[in-house]
């Protein structure tokens, strides 16, 4: 906070501290406010109109472009509509006037105005989960079309090759019959032609049988991504699934270290597919993106089932979300500094998860526990 009367500042700060429970900084002069600013994060602003000096409430707007999630509160002696109206449109989010009563209205207001904030937030946050879900959609729907635009052409392959394989198998037939009544030379020149041609053939079908199971594969997660109906889940599935997938990037296929360790007999749960494949694949691209530049790239991947909750564990080789692996120690704590595309602590909320992450140089590991007993889910 800053207030341009010294002696104002304890009683200021004495309002918040019992009023808030908060952790007051102060400055006595604009210059003195800004520089506290831009060396601590605070989550609200208490600032006297008269620091604004000839600036005017410009200084609203240059702290407002800055600080966009801070709550932004200004001081008056006295009310004055016209000043008022121009800090809410340059930054504000409310005022208070210094009246008889200010000071225990002021932890009020300061409150209101860091719960407006809030709840603006968490707006942004839905809306752009909402923008997500439709990206995903349109996505599944886009992965569908392109399915069954390569399904056509790529059965015909399929088929002519099959043919072409048969036709060369046969023609092979009749040469080994002919073998006595033709010269040597002859037969071992068509023989070998005959076996370039099958293998050449047998590759050709190979590629497109396994070109099918990627199409398979797209058209199915599309599909996937589609359906936010309930239903059961085999997260071990799902999870090679996922991983059939992610061979398309060719540092997952070419440079990473696998092991995977599914748990056998792992129960079905109930939900939402996409809740659990976004929110598994986003730990899972947070540890290809550490292991990038690291010199040991080896992913783990590990589930279980303990009776009372469904686990899976994710470990990597590469450096820590936050970057601090020197500092990092093997205590499991709450994920909360993943710089990620979704946020897998909304999306598997409704199941009741438990994301936690323990970290060293050059080891991190992230566990996911959902409660799960047989029978229920």
């Amino acid at each position: 906070m800053a207030d341009s009367n010294n002696d104002h500042i304890p009683l200021l700060a004495g309002s918040l501290e019992k009023g808030l429970g908060a952790e007051v900084g102060y400055a006595s002069s604009l210059k003195g406010f800004l520089e506290k600013l831009n060396e601590n994060d605070y989550d609200a602003l208490l600032i006297d109109y008269r620091l604004f000096g000839t600036t005017g409430t410009r200084v609203l707007k240059d702290i407002r472009e800055k600080h966009e999630q801070v709550a932004l509160i200004v001081l008056f002696d006295q009310r004055d509509e016209s000043m008022v109206e121009n800090c809410i449109e340059d930054g504000a989010d409310d005022y208070v006037t210094r009246t008889s009563e200010y000071l225990a209205v002021l932890p009020i207001v300061v409150k209101q105005a860091l719960k407006k904030k809030a709840l603006l937030k968490r707006k942004d946050i839905l809306l752009r989960e909402l923008l997500n879900q439709k990206k995903f959609s349109f996505m599944g729907r886009l992965i569908q079309g392109i399915g069954h635009n390569i399904n056509s052409p790529l059965a015909s392959i399929m088929g002519r090759a099959q043919l072409s394989i048969e036709r060369e198998k046969g023609e092979r037939a009749d040469l080994l019959e002919k073998k006595g009544s033709m010269p040597a030379e002859e037969f071992e020149r068509q023989m070998k032609l005959h076996e370039k041609n099958l293998r050449d053939l047998n590759s050709i079908n190979e590629s497109a049988t396994q070109l099918s199971l990627i199409v398979k594969n797209m058209t199915y997660k599309g599909q996937q991504e589609q359906n936010q109906a309930i239903q059961y889940i085999n997260l071990n599935d799902l999870l090679k699934e996922e991983f059939s997938f992610l061979e398309a990037d060719m540092f997952f296929k070419h440079e990473v270290i696998k092991h995977y360790e599914f748990a056998q007999s792992l129960p079905h749960i109930k939900g939402v597919y996409s809740d659990f494949s976004q929110s598994l694949m986003t730990f899972v691209q947070n540890a290809l993106e550490a292991m990038r530049s690291a010199e040991k790239k080896e992913l783990t991947i590990r589930t279980g089932y303990n009776g009372q909750s469904i686990s899976i564990t994710i470990r990597h080789t590469g450096c820590s979300a936050s970057g601090e692996d020197a500092k990092a120690s093997h205590a499991p704590t709450p994920v909360t500094d993943l710089v990620l595309n979704s946020n897998p602590q909304e999306l598997l909320k409704p199941y009741g998860a438990r994301i936690a992450s323990a970290s060293q140089a050059g080891d991190t590991t992230y566990t996911i526990e959902i409660p799960f007993s047989r029978g229920k889910s």
